[in-house]
């Protein structure tokens, strides 16, 4: 594997194009989104730090699913997948990982796609802060960050950008997080897991 930048908003590779690479991220942050027929985009899964990608190159020698973009400057470890095809032959070690892997990922897409059909919008966009959130120090107290754009938020929730920031405001409005440009920080975390956790 060799190491790759790309600096923020870099597209990495175009959706349909062969998938011919895999990924592993060292430092930043990639989105992989899909465009469908009639125009509209959804983010597939956004990558941080020792995420990979692109296993399924691996088992089909497929095409890309989706676009891949560097969300924030970004350094990948990157590999040929005939290269890689060939070194797991011989290895079952790494085919059983990747294989377990592409398992993980469709896991998760199903997991998605039920809580876009049976859970309302509060609870999704609640249990999307929570999971996307990390710890940040602000006048010496801990809350929980997520460094999302409002549009990237409603493309993973599966609504418009406009519900989202409705939402947002109002949750604005009863102190449970305040609002700043390309972030969100949660200031009452045991609110939002409260969210959550409604049937």
């Amino acid at each position: 594997m060799h190491e790759v930048s790309f600096p923020a908003g870099e597209q990495i590779f175009a959706q349909g194009d062969p998938a011919s690479r895999f990924y592993i991220v060292v430092s930043g942050q990639v989105k992989v989104t899909r465009v469908t027929r009639d125009g509209h985009e959804m983010i597939l899964c956004m990558l941080g730090p020792s995420s990979c990608f692109c296993p399924l190159s691996l088992l089909d020698a497929g095409s890309q699913l989706g676009m891949s973009q560097a969300a924030t400057d970004v350094t990948l470890l990157c590999a040929k997948a005939a290269d890689l095809r060939e070194f797991y032959q011989n290895n079952p070690q790494l085919y059983d990982a990747i294989v377990k892997t592409c398992l993980q990922d469709m896991r998760r897409l199903v997991e998605r796609l039920e809580s876009l059909t049976f859970q309302s919008l509060k609870k999704r966009l609640a249990r999307l802060l929570l999971e996307k959130s990390v710890p940040v120090q602000i006048d010496h107290v801990t809350l929980s960050e997520i460094r999302l754009t409002q549009q990237e938020l409603a493309q993973l929730v599966g609504v418009s950008r406009e519900s989202v920031s409705h939402l947002l405001e109002t949750w604005k409005k009863q102190d449970m997080l305040v609002l700043k440009r390309g972030r969100v920080i949660i200031s009452h975390r045991d609110m939002m897991e409260q969210l959550a956790a409604e049937l």
